[in-house]
This record gives structure tokens, C-alpha cells and sequence, in this order.
């Protein structure tokens, strides 16, 4: 492992969405992947005794982190923002949404070398569906799906969680407008 460890973080499951900008697509343990704070993460991951947590967010000062397994462990994962594409690669079989800002202030060059840096259009939530994300317009997909799906309200790609074929991201912004 390799990357920082903070010394002051803080672990949930609460869902959070995350700003229009850009982040990096990338295993967690490229960078904040140093010891104590490692084990930290993994024992609030996976605790004895019970199911795994999965996925969950760190944060870690005024930085919001997106961590989830991926559907099949290590291996070299197709990530994209519909102008960006490459592969990130796992180690640890995690992948996480990283703030570029995070990553310039720690200078983990490293990080950048084993991910992806994406562009995020619109404020969204993460939605991951066995292994896969989907972000607003960025996608990483761990598990190939068989028939490709799209949002009918927005056309962003993504798993969705309703039987209407509405997106997360859509569904919860139709409830916020139903509540003025």
C-alpha cells in the first residue's frame, strides 16, 4: 500500500453527493493507503462478525471520499465521463472517487499514474450496483452488464433503482422538486 494517512478521518455510509468538478477514479490504497490509517478503513469495512459495508465514504477534513468493491476483486477497470476514458487498476479491490484537490494538496502524483481523472458535470450521487458506479455522467464498469441502460428522463448511462428506468440522480432531484 502506499499513499498518506491521515490522522483525522471519519467513516459513514450516509450518502452524500458530490460537487460538479473534477475527482480521480482510482483504488484507494494508491493513495490514502498508509498504515494505521489502512487498517482503519479495512476493519470499518469489513468488521468481524458482520457484513461487509460496502460502499462507504471517508472523509477526511473538508474532503468527501467514495469507496466501493469492485464486482470481481484486482484486476484493470474501464472508467469514463463520456469525453474521458481509460483504466483504472486495483489492487486492493476497492475503487474510490478521489477530489483532484486532495490529490494535488498530498501530492499523490502515484495515484494519478494507477487512475483516471474524470470530469463531473452536475452534482450527483453515487450509485454503485454489483461492482459498478455511476456518477452523474462517469461510469466505471467492473461487471459488464448485458443490455446497456439509459436514464429516460436525463439518457446519462447507469443502474437504476426504480421500474420507470429513471436514474438515481433523477429520482432523487424529481423528489426534491415534488417537495416545493
Amino acid at each position: 500500500m502506499s499513499g498518506i494517512s491521515p490522522e483525522k478521518y471519519t467513516f459513514h455510509q450516509n450518502q452524500k453527493k458530490f460537487k460538479a468538478g473534477k475527482y480521480l477514479i482510482v483504488d484507494p490504497c494508491y493513495v490514502i493507503g498508509g498504515d494505521p490509517f489502512w487498517q482503519a478503513l479495512c476493519n470499518y469495512s469489513f468488521p468481524s462478525g458482520e457484513e461487509n459495508r460496502d460502499p462507504i465514504y471517508v472523509t477526511i477534513g473538508e474532503y468527501e471520499i467514495f469507496c466501493w468493491g469492485t464486482a470481481y476483486g484486482d484486476g484493470c477497470y474501464p472508467v469514463s465521463d463520456g469525453s474521458n476514458s481509460g483504466n483504472a487498476g486495483v489492487d486492493a479491490g476497492m475503487l474510490s472517487v478521489v477530489p483532484m484537490e486532495f490529490i494535488e494538496e498530498n501530492n499523490l502524483d502515484f495515484g494519478k499514474e494507477n487512475g483516471v481523472i474524470v470530469t463531473l458535470e452536475k452534482n450527483s450521487i453515487p450509485y454503485v450496483n454489483d461492482g459498478n458506479l455511476t456518477l452523474g455522467n462517469i461510469t466505471a464498469i467492473t461487471k459488464e452488464e448485458e443490455d446497456e441502460e439509459y436514464c429516460s428522463q436525463c439518457g446519462d448511462y447507469g443502474n437504476y433503482l426504480n421500474w420507470d428506468g429513471i436514474c438515481r440522480d433523477c429520482e432523487i432531484e424529481n423528489e426534491e422538486n415534488e417537495d416545493e
